[in-house]
């Protein structure tokens, strides 16, 4: 399985020596916009920074938002910080909401319900969705199985925080932060291994800025286009092809093997009942599928990976 090294940064870290940080093999780097609402005060002091240093050195970068709200007004507010300081960027890899209580500010305040944690969430990453994002959620394994279990976040790419020898998530997956203690050049880092190829998934797509490649509407134009007499007599005297998949076509798995990439060695599950094809896409006998008739092409919303032949 094809695998990324990367890493997370804040202006915690300093004053990033990214020429070290690209010599380590560093490939991919999740970097901090900022905390909390929409106050300049609260921008990641190094984020500009960090951004310049990642495209100097071709090091693919995303981004995230640590999360302070409370409710659905504040996280709206911190989808409006992380828009601003988006804007005129390209980021290569998804854009994260950071949903975690690590100085305790969310207990102290009146720690949301789980059901009000969700909403949240969904505020926030629908609110980048909306606006041409590629999203992501970050949380830890204990958060994600507990306030965050829920069908409404299903949808969105998780980058799972656990700090051990193996990720546990049971659920479809595209980053694992592993470690707190990665030493690059006697500085200590996050460690972060990805499991997706999110720089061309985003860039494909059209995603974070990026204009789909001049081959994909290239062919969506020419399908368009009227077809000629000679073409049309040459179509109908071809035999006849077996009936394809089609996007959105409803399927149905009886424990079939989920995996989070196409190319992962490993199923992260095993999944029985209706699924739809989200594309009609194959790479390495695999193709995606959603769990809702309405998620079919959109954008966060692939559940995983299935073998073709399975169904």
């Amino acid at each position: 399985m094809a695998t990324y090294k990367g890493i997370d940064v804040s202006a915690s870290n300093g004053i990033v020596d990214w020429n070290a940080v690209k010599a380590s093999g560093v490939k991919f780097a999740m970097l901090r916009l900022g905390f909390g609402s929409d106050i300049a005060s609260q921008d990641d002091s190094q984020f500009a920074r960090n951004v310049s240093e990642c495209e100097r050195l071709g090091i693919d970068w995303g981004a995230y938002l640590y999360s302070y709200a409370l409710n659905t007004a504040d996280a709206q507010s911190e989808a409006n910080h992380a828009l601003r300081l988006l804007k005129g960027k390209k980021p290569t890899l998804p854009i994260a909401l950071d949903m975690e209580d690590a100085d305790g500010y969310k207990k102290k305040n009146g720690m949301p319900s789980n059901a009000a944690l969700v909403d949240i969430c969904n505020t926030f990453l629908s609110a980048l969705t909306k606006s041409g994002y590629y999203v992501a959620l970050y949380a830890s394994l204990s958060w994600l199985d507990n306030q965050l279990n829920s069908s409404v976040l299903a949808t969105y790419d998780k980058w799972v925080a656990q700090w051990n020898s193996t990720c546990q998530y049971t659920h479809g997956y595209g980053i694992w932060q592993d470690c707190d203690n990665l030493k690059i050049n006697g500085h200590t880092f996050d460690d972060d291994i990805f499991y997706r190829e999110y720089p061309a998934i985003i860039k494909n797509g059209g995603y974070n800025g990026w204009t789909k490649p001049a081959a994909v509407t290239a062919s969506a134009k020419a399908s368009t286009q009227q077809t000629t007499p000679k073409a049309a007599h040459k179509a109908a005297t071809k035999p006849a092809s077996p009936v394809a998949i089609k996007t959105g076509q409803k399927i149905t798995l009886s424990k079939a093997n989920l995996y989070v990439s196409s190319t992962a060695p490993k199923a992260a599950s095993s999944i029985s009942g209706t699924y739809y094809l989200w594309d009609t896409a194959i790479s390495n006998g695999r193709i995606k599928i959603t769990n809702s008739s309405s998620n079919v092409g959109k954008i966060n919303a692939v559940t995983g990976w299935i073998d073709k032949k399975g169904f």
